[in-house]
């Protein structure tokens, strides 16, 4: 759920998750929907019902435009990583 919010894909069906290794390994499938430029969450939204690790709060309040352009840009405009920060910004306010 917290990687579909990130990316903003609002479209994730069950079909869309494949588990592996007696269900140890999860393959997210069926990305078409990801990396638009809406910039907030979908109604509904409870920040605190998302049991994020510490650590993934760090890496993601770690992003910034310059490394998510290094890292993604010959995939994503500049608008797409904006969007993502600032769903980034939902996802690590406290």
């Amino acid at each position: 759920q917290t990687f579909d919010l990130l990316t903003g894909n609002r479209n994730r069906r069950a079909t869309g998750l494949v588990f592996g290794n007696e269900m140890s390994d999860l393959t997210i499938t069926d990305n078409r929907s990801a990396f638009g430029t809406e910039r907030s969450m979908p109604p509904g939204f409870d920040r605190s019902k998302l049991a994020m690790p510490k650590r993934l709060v760090d890496a993601l309040t770690g992003l910034d435009e310059a490394r998510l352009q290094g890292a993604v840009g010959k995939w994503l405009d500049s608008r797409q990583i904006k969007a993502l920060l600032a769903r980034r910004d939902h996802l690590v306010k406290e």
